[in-house]
């Protein structure tokens, strides 16, 4: 009943919870701090509350996808890609456009199964008591961003959802939802992982290691001469020449060079990668000179360069003991991430997804043709 189609999608890296689409960044503005109530254990929940919008619909029109009961519409979808597609299209062309909308609907359907599979996992593990206890707190959140964003009027904040097209409804429905699904990680996934030892850790940063490497700098002088004038050749084979002869690089600068730092004797700086346009083969010429070398002159469509390299900056990497400060969360972060994986996989398993989702994702997509640029 399932093919790769989702499995990719849910446990790519953006499998994290809090990665959120835009869409859904707007409508929540901020993700809710969880209240210490929430964090206390209940008794387990034996039936989830199963959804059913559209079991009238026509089967040979597919406008659902059914996730162990639950149901996922492409109306939904399309709610949330609707305005980043808006945006696309005012920037992308055709084929531009169709892979973007492609990439999102893949994520966004992904994404939306994977909040079902957990919230109706997540709700076997609330009881009424834990569930008042975050209504309670979804209703504060609400009336604290109505009164800080919209001077306390409740109307204004909800013609501003409006004008997004959502509802104050939808807001709390998912505030809810991510709540009861933070606390089901944090109770009963997350706290699997136990602190490493300093072994552990190391290990862990070692195989990390390059994500604690900082870029290496070179020193970068340049005299360029355009070709504007017949003798732009002859007057760089001169700068050549007198710095051949012993010239300063900075005083020969000044005299031949026409780029923007000319004044400055030729001097950009340290630069950490080489440089891009029209400056992209001198910039890389500068990555092949050792400590105060100089190039010979470096020909392109529009300019002659005479590189040259001053101080050079290598790669450097973070201790281990310099990053310990930061290291255990990371550690943490990443098994948690790990676990998420996991446990999302267990349930796309044991999962009744219907019907198939390469055919809800190509309603998805036709939704998308109708829909326009």
């Amino acid at each position: 009943m399932r093919t790769g189609l989702l499995v990719t999608t849910l446990l790519s890296t953006a499998v994290m919870l809090g990665c959120e689409s835009p869409n859904r960044n707007r409508l929540l503005r901020e993700k809710p701090t969880k209240p210490a109530e929430i964090a206390k254990s209940s008794t387990a929940k034996q039936n989830s509350t199963v959804r059913d919008r559209d079991s009238t619909d026509a089967p040979s029109e597919i406008r659902y996808l059914r996730v162990n009961g639950e149901i996922l519409t492409v109306e939904e979808v399309m709610k949330a890609l609707r305005p980043r597609l808006s945006e696309i299209s005012r920037q992308a062309n055709d084929a531009e456009f169709r892979q973007r909308a492609i990439e999102l609907a893949q994520a966004e359907i992904g994404q939306r199964v994977r909040e079902l599979l957990l919230y109706q996992k997540a709700s076997q593990y609330v009881d009424d008591e834990i569930a008042k206890v975050v209504d309670r707190y979804v209703d504060e959140i609400i009336v604290d961003r109505v009164n800080t964003e919209y001077g306390g009027r409740q109307s204004r904040y909800e013609q501003s959802l409006a004008t997004e097209g959502h509802t104050l409804k939808e807001v709390k429905e998912t505030f809810h939802r991510q709540l009861i699904i933070d606390r089901y990680l944090q109770e009963q996934v997350f706290n699997m992982v136990a602190d490493p030892t300093r072994a552990e850790l190391y290990d862990f940063y070692r195989e990390h290691i390059e994500d604690y490497r900082q870029p290496g700098r070179r020193e970068l002088f340049l005299i360029e001469v355009k070709k504007t004038s017949s003798d732009a050749r002859q007057k760089i084979d001169e700068a050549k020449k007198d710095l051949n002869d012993g010239a300063d690089f900075e005083t020969v600068a000044k005299r031949y060079s026409e780029d923007m730092h000319a004044s400055e004797g030729g001097a950009w700086g340290m630069i950490r990668e080489p440089l891009q346009g029209r400056y992209q083969r001198p910039g890389a010429t500068a990555w092949q000179l050792d400590s105060n070398q100089m190039s010979p002159v470096v020909e392109t469509d529009d300019a002659f360069f005479i590189v040259r390299v001053g101080t050079i900056i290598p790669d450097e990497v973070a201790g281990f003991e310099a990053v310990q400060p930061t290291l255990m969360e990371r550690y943490r972060n990443f098994q948690h991430e790990v676990l998420l994986n996991r446990s999302i996989q267990s349930l796309l398993e044991k999962a009744e997804i219907e019907p198939r989702e390469d055919m809800f994702f190509s309603a998805v997509m036709k939704a998308v043709s109708q829909n326009g640029r």
